[in-house]
């Protein structure tokens, strides 16, 4: 079964910020979120904001027909 590459915009965490942040699951991409939120946005993510980032994140297909990514 292929991996479904996965992206976060910040924006949709509430903050006026172009950034997205994609990877190939959601810990990848909670280990980028929490460098960029402190740098940027002076935000410290705890575990309360990990669980409501963690129903932002998407799947995209895109990325994911384009990488021919596998689960193997």
């Amino acid at each position: 079964m292929p991996i479904m590459p996965k992206f976060l915009h910040c924006r949709d965490a509430g903050f006026d910020c172009d950034a997205v942040v994609t990877g190939a699951t959601v810990d990848d991409i909670l280990a980028q979120v929490r460098p960029h939120a402190a740098a940027v946005h002076g935000v410290d993510v705890d575990t309360t904001m990990e669980r409501q980032l963690q129903t932002l994140i998407r799947d995209d297909p895109e990325l994911g027909a384009a990488s021919g990514t596998s689960g193997t």
